[in-house]
């Protein structure tokens, strides 16, 4: 009789549906977010994944903000309100140049990417 195949210290796809949640659309998540998802995925089987611990969730949390631009590393660049400070311009500039975008990532100390995804989440084009 053959085994299920299943790969060691892998999410299930319900961990990795809850992870990715997190950062649906232009959402930027707080710490109380990334705690709550990381206590849900636990739940999902009882006794919780020991081996996904909360460095783990935080490490992955941590390489989502750099690729999305939230953050740099270490050093945090994005402040929670940036995407209300985006929105806020777009009310002056509703359909905003590159040089706006660039502009405005300048100012706000994000990568011109993040504001152009927030641009568009905003805009309702995401």
């Amino acid at each position: 009789m053959a085994k299920a195949f299943t790969l060691r210290q892998s999410l299930p796809h319900e961990g990795k549906a809850i992870r990715n949640a997190l950062y649906e659309g232009a959402r930027v998540p707080d710490l109380a977010a990334k705690t709550a998802a990381y206590n849900q995925i636990q739940s999902l089987v009882p006794g919780g994944f020991p081996w996904y611990t909360k460095h783990r969730h935080q490490t992955w949390c941590s390489r989502q903000d750099v690729q999305r631009g939230i953050s740099r590393g270490r050093r945090h660049v994005q402040s929670p309100d940036t995407y209300g400070m985006i929105e806020n311009e777009m009310r002056v500039i509703p359909d905003p140049r590159l040089s706006d975008i660039a502009r405005w990532a300048a100012h706000m100390e994000v990568s011109r990417a993040r504001v152009f995804e927030i641009a568009s989440f905003v805009a309702g084009l995401n």
